[in-house]
């Protein structure tokens, strides 16, 4: 019986000293490491941006919708297939842009601004995010507004990988005429624009628009 204990003990011994290595190579995290579930732009928390405004002619309550642009537009013709034709909207994601569409009169008075940082975010092909930005007008050629969370960066649009962000700089949620939002993105690729990079027509950019409570940010995502 005593040779069968020691013969135990001894294999034990062994199987410890196997298992040590492993244990000390494990780090032990202290108890007050969080573990980031979110993602995130520029240390604020990625989140869904929320829409809200009529979707009805003939009725004024306001709905609330969340996701992309693209996504939300969805949701309003899944809930009205006349939204476009009741506000007048013409919206082809796939026709050719024109010069009208891509650059449009009011942005040339905010060249040059002040405001607009070139030197943030990352290089995107700009000509791919021209589908979320088409969204983003017809979302505001009716009486709907976007928004941001308090301290957050909503995903405005994500297609083709280049992400167009609204970010809140303060503790409230920041509400912003959808419009004006693709107003600041072409805005953008017109100051910010680092021309082609491969002796294509395509047009590379990225860029922030400062504003006292949030900004607009054009920047290359992986979506």
């Amino acid at each position: 019986m005593a040779f069968q204990i020691k013969t135990a003990l001894v294999t034990l011994v062994s199987i410890l000293a196997m298992l040590m290595p492993l244990v000390l190579a494990t780090p032990i995290l202290p108890a007050s490491v969080s573990v980031r579930t979110a993602k995130q732009l520029n240390g604020l928390n990625v989140v869904d941006m929320d829409w809200v405004g009529p979707i009805f002619k003939d009725n004024t309550a306001n709905t609330t919708l969340s996701g992309t642009a693209q996504r939300i537009w969805e949701q309003i013709i899944a809930i009205n297939p006349n939204y476009a034709a009741e506000n007048g909207i013409y919206l082809n994601t796939t026709a050719p842009l024109t010069d009208e569409i891509a650059s449009p009169a009011d942005v040339y008075s905010q060249l040059d601004s002040p405001n607009i940082d070139c030197s943030q975010g990352m290089t995107t092909e700009f000509d791919r995010c021209w589908e979320g930005i088409l969204y983003l007008r017809a979302l505001g050629q009716g009486a709907g507004m976007c928004n941001s969370g308090p301290l957050s960066c909503a995903r405005v649009s994500c297609s083709w990988d280049c992400g167009l962000f609204l970010c809140s700089l303060v503790n409230e949620v920041v509400w912003v005429p959808c419009k004006d939002i693709a107003q600041d993105s072409v805005t953008i690729q017109h100051q910010c624009n680092g021309g082609s990079s491969d002796n294509t027509d395509h047009s590379f950019t990225h860029g922030r628009y400062n504003f006292d409570d949030h900004y607009t940010e054009v920047t290359l995502q992986d979506c």
